[in-house]
């Protein structure tokens, strides 16, 4: 029988493995800020990437398209899993961050307008599922935000 984390892990894998490191170009979709925060991250598999280069570019999630999206949201939760480290910069911005929406031009429900739209059910219950184990091991104000997104995820359902 396969532990909880085991568990999560190849949920994750299955659910969002699948997509192929996004093509992000300068123009329509990214002004040159944003283009420029993506350096790090272009071309590489999700698998490739670290808690620590989301640490390193905490705007990673709201500088990429809104379709690349959810590629970084997996390569975010596989890198926290297999380091065990459930918390970066760039994590913390996703949820309803008043800093994300002035200095990335988004609305304040960031998290509900980018997590429900562009997710698959699939993908949304593997977050759901993410954010339940990740949760006790955050720190007590973090926590308070996973779970309103938790809440959120439901509500859209």
């Amino acid at each position: 029988m396969l532990s909880e984390y085991q568990r999560l892990k190849d949920a994750i894998k299955d659910a969002f493995e699948t997509f192929p490191p996004p093509v992000i170009t300068k123009g329509l979709e990214l002004s040159d800020d944003q283009y420029e925060d993506t350096i790090a991250f272009r071309g590489k598999k999700w698998t490739e990437l670290t808690v620590e280069d989301f640490h390193n570019q905490m705007y990673i999630l709201g500088s990429v398209p809104d379709r690349c999206f959810p590629y970084y949201l997996g390569a975010h939760m596989h890198a926290s899993m297999v380091e065990g480290i459930f918390f970066s910069d760039a994590f913390g911005m996703i949820f309803d961050n008043p800093l994300l929406s002035s200095q990335r031009k988004r609305k304040p429900s960031f998290a509900s307008m980018i997590i429900v739209p562009y997710l698959s059910g699939k993908q949304l219950d593997v977050f759901d599922e993410f954010l339940k184990y990740s949760a006790p091991k955050l720190p007590e104000y973090h926590r308070s935000i996973v779970e309103y997104t938790r809440k959120k995820i439901s509500e859209a359902r």
